[in-house]
Order: structure tokens, then sequence, then C-alpha cells
């Protein structure tokens, strides 16, 4: 049975943490109803929009949200009852005997207090400072050319983006003997090219492309784009992605063995809770959160500076992979003359 099964307090062990997950999925699934949501501020302007297709969308959304939290509670509610067969079942016991890499490699950077947290605090707190200043320092022109359509926000996350896709198409070569990385980077390296294309509508505004008859009725933002197809769906799947990746994944994995050698074993690169920090700081720029704490400059979009700091963590997320590389050659190359 794996280790992490057994030892701990009662509290933490995986059938009663399971449970409490359960019951608070449950909760959220019952009580997260869309007059809520419009009350506390989620989705709010998705839910009042006087767009009809983005409105219903948003409904269909929250409605769709719900289900699969009650679903999900209904599955580890299963999983909590049967814990002993599933951790005695072979294939756990397979992932069990596996060795994950970032474990042989001892990365620096796994910590908490690491560079990817202090950049990502300092990213996140320049852009506090600019939306609680920025409209005493710039003039309206100039903030329009920050954090507008095609302003400084916007480019800087294209820049990030197309870096990252650089570094993963360079990291699928780096892990050219770890078939799961290889292809993991490959994809990742395609989703950020992909991202900075939808970012700047693949050049729309850039070479002045009229948008096409069939996506304006679809496209809430008349764009050649996919993220605003059939109101805002791909945003808010996004936001929810980058939580789940960012963050959510980090935490178990640090705290898990088995679940981050199943990880491993699929070749998906995973931040460190440094930046599984930063990812969260980034995802929390929403209007409803900030408003409550500062005034936004006119005409501020949010959605820009979220996006930047979301790509940065992103660039920060294969820079620690690229220094995992490294040990990883490292290893290979000791194994290669002591062979």
């Amino acid at each position: 049975m794996p280790k992490d099964s057994q030892s701990g307090h009662f509290l933490f062990r995986p059938p009663f943490a399971l449970s409490v997950i359960s019951l608070f999925c449950l909760a959220l699934g019952i009580l997260v109803t869309p007059d809520r949501l419009i009350d506390l501020g989620p989705m709010r302007m998705s839910l009042t929009s006087d767009n009809d297709s983005v409105r219903q969308i948003a409904y269909i959304e929250v409605h769709a949200f719900r289900i699969a939290l009650i679903l999900f509670a209904i599955t580890l509610t299963t999983m909590a009852l049967t814990w002993k067969r599933i951790v005695c079942s072979t294939f756990v016991k397979s992932i069990d005997a596996h060795e994950a890499l970032t474990d042989k490699c001892h990365q620096k950077n796994s910590s908490l207090f690491n560079a990817s947290l202090w950049i990502m605090l300092g990213s996140a707190m320049c852009g506090f400072l600019y939306i609680a200043l920025g409209a005493r320092f710039f003039s309206p022109a100039q903030l329009a050319m920050i954090h507008g359509e095609d302003g400084v926000l916007e480019y800087a996350s294209v820049l990030f983006f197309l870096i990252s896709s650089i570094l993963a198409a360079l990291l699928a070569v780096r892990f050219s003997g770890l078939k799961s990385r290889m292809i993991m980077h490959g994809l990742l390296a395609f989703l950020f090219f992909v991202m900075a294309g939808e970012e700047i509508s693949w050049g729309q505004r850039i070479f002045d492309i009229e948008t096409p008859e069939m996506m304006k009725g679809a496209n809430v933002q008349d764009e050649i784009n996919l993220h605003n197809m059939f109101g805002y769906f791909a945003d808010h799947l996004f936001i929810a992605a980058i939580g789940l990746y960012g963050f959510v994944l980090p935490v178990v994995v640090h705290f898990k063995p088995t679940i981050r050698k199943l990880v491993d074993l699929m070749g998906i690169p995973v931040a460190s809770l440094g930046l599984a920090i930063g990812f969260l700081t980034a995802s929390s720029f929403q209007r409803w959160l900030v408003n409550r704490v500062v005034e936004f400059p006119p005409g501020f979009r949010i959605e820009e500076l979220r996006e930047m700091l979301i790509s940065i963590a992103l660039f920060l997320l294969m820079v620690e992979s690229w220094r995992l590389s490294r040990g990883y050659r490292k290893q290979r190359a000791i194994q290669s003359d002591s062979g």
C-alpha cells in the first residue's frame, strides 16, 4: 500500500480528506446559483449581459458547473468508500513503483520561496499599483495605449506566449528520451502559439482583415478568434483551467507522492509551490474582486492585465521545466559514463 495512504493524522488520511472535499463540492453544487453569482460578482457581466446569447450561455455554464460538482462529489465519495481496494490495485502499485523525475533530479526551484514566487508577486504588485495609481500618472490616451485593445499589456502577453511556445518546443527536444514529456511539451508549444494568435485575433487589426460574415453572429466581439465564440465560455474555461492546473495540481502533487508519480508518467510539467501561488495571484485579478479594494481607471480592461500575468506564469513554468531538463540531461550523462 502507498505510504501516503497509511501515515499521518486521521484528518489527513485520503478517505477522510476525500469525504470532506466531496461534501464541499456537493455544497457548492447546491448553493452556487446564477442569482448568487450575480450578487457576489463572479460572471455578473455575462449573466446580466444585454446580449441574449452571452446571457443564455452563461446560465448554461453555471448549471453545467453545478452538475459537474455534484457528479464529482459522488465520484469522490465512491473513492473514499472503496479506498482500500483502490490503493491495493495493480494499477496504483505500478504507479507507486515509479520514480518521478522531479524526485531524482531534486529541483532547486521546487520550494515555496523561490524566484518564480517573487517574480509573480512583484509583477502582480506592479499591476495592482497601476490600477490604483495609473490615472494619476498617465493621460487617458496613454492609459488606452497601455491597457486597451492592441495595447502594451496585450502585446506583452503575446510576447510571453510566443517565447513560452519556443521554449516548450525546445524542451520537447531536450526530453528526447522521455516520450511522454516530449509529447506533452510539443502539445504545449502548439497551445501557447494558439494563445498568442488568439490574443491578437490572428493579426486581424494589424492587417486590417474584415471579420467573415459567418463569424459576426457567433463572435461576441466580431473578431477572428475562437475564444469569443458563443459568449465568453472559452474565457471562463481558461480561467478555471489555469486555477486547476496552475494552483490545485501543484499543491496535490507536492503532498501526494502517488499523484506526483502519475503526473510524471504522463509527462505533465507541474509548477513549483512558489509558482502555484503566482498562478493563484494572477487568476485573482478578477474585476469583481479587485473592484472591492481599489477603483478602476476609466475604461480599464483588467482582463488584459490578468492575461499578461498568466502569460508570465506560463513562461516561468517553462523556465522551471528547462531547469528540470538540465538535471535530467546531467543524470543521463552520468548513466552514460558509468555504462
